[in-house]
């Protein structure tokens, strides 16, 4: 059975917070229509264009008592302001679209002749649904090295490189979510084509890890932040970014990318990195 709720997901794309939607009817707003602009000639036509459009989500949802639809109203509430999705469960994946809500229609004011409560919800999407693949891509380093990106690790030095790999079968660019953990200093992110070409690169100045501290780079949410080691509140690094070089990390469209890490003398540490995979 296809299933509904709205979650809310930290810098890491981590659940902090769920209300499930169990019993839902008349979902509209499923599936894709894509834009495509071209350039028509008498025989063939030119593509110039293609992007997913981004249409309202709406469903009704049941309510069994009054109680629970305030909870629901209260939930939407508390975390207005929060990165909050829509998890779809089509029996075979679980999917998730960013979303605000942007209408909570009161369809009767009361219970109907079958004894429950219903209200639509309208959203108002700000993704392509996709899907979170976790810790997809890992580097860790134990000494000194450096690593270079091809089609399978390829590295020099005390240095494990588990997976530098990404595969995007989208039909663009989608974004990374990358934690490091010191100890480095002035990490120097970089992806590559299929081709080694570099085409994207992370660069922060003035920027130490020590031991335990985490780093996340979100380029999802457009978020960099960093957490010391042993303290609960994360800092806004984004004034650390080498402006020479891109804010944030998104792999290509369509191709096979890699990614590395440069370090210097006496650096070890990790890269996790996970993606937002959209779907059509």
């Amino acid at each position: 059975m296809r299933t509904l709720s709205i979650v809310v997901l930290d810098n890491s794309d981590n659940i902090t917070d769920r209300f499930d939607l169990p019993f839902v009817t008349s979902i509209s707003g499923l599936g894709f229509e894509l834009s495509i602009s071209k350039i028509e000639t008498d025989i063939e036509d030119f593509v110039t264009k293609c992007v997913q459009k981004k249409n309202d989500l709406s469903f009704k949802v049941i309510h069994q008592n009054m109680n629970n639809y305030h909870a629901l109203n209260k939930f939407i509430s508390i975390h207005i302001n929060d990165d909050m999705a829509l998890e779809y469960f089509d029996n075979i994946y679980t999917m998730y679209c960013m979303v605000k809500v942007s209408k909570g229609k009161n369809d009767n004011g009361e219970l109907n002749e079958y004894h429950v409560f219903e209200n639509t919800l309208t959203l108002t999407p700000l993704t392509p649904f996709f899907q979170i693949v976790k810790n997809s891509v890992f580097i860790s380093y134990s000494s000194t090295g450096k690593s270079y990106s091809y089609k399978y690790p390829y590295n020099y030095g005390a240095n494990k490189v588990v997976n530098n790999v990404i595969e995007n079968d989208y039909v663009k660019d989608i974004p990374l979510i990358i934690t490091l953990t010191g100890k480095m200093n002035n990490p120097n992110i970089v992806l590559t084509d299929s081709n080694n070409v570099e085409y994207n690169r992370v660069k922060l100045d003035n920027a130490v890890l020590n031991s335990g501290d985490i780093l996340v780079i979100n380029s999802a949410t457009r978020k960099i932040k960093y957490l010391p080691s042993g303290m609960t509140e994360w800092q806004d690094w984004f004034y650390k970014i080498d402006p020479t070089y891109d804010s944030y990390l998104r792999a290509k469209a369509l191709t096979t990318s890699s990614i590395d890490i440069n370090l210097v003398s006496g650096d070890t540490g990790t890269l996790t990195g996970s993606r937002r995979q959209y779907l059509l």
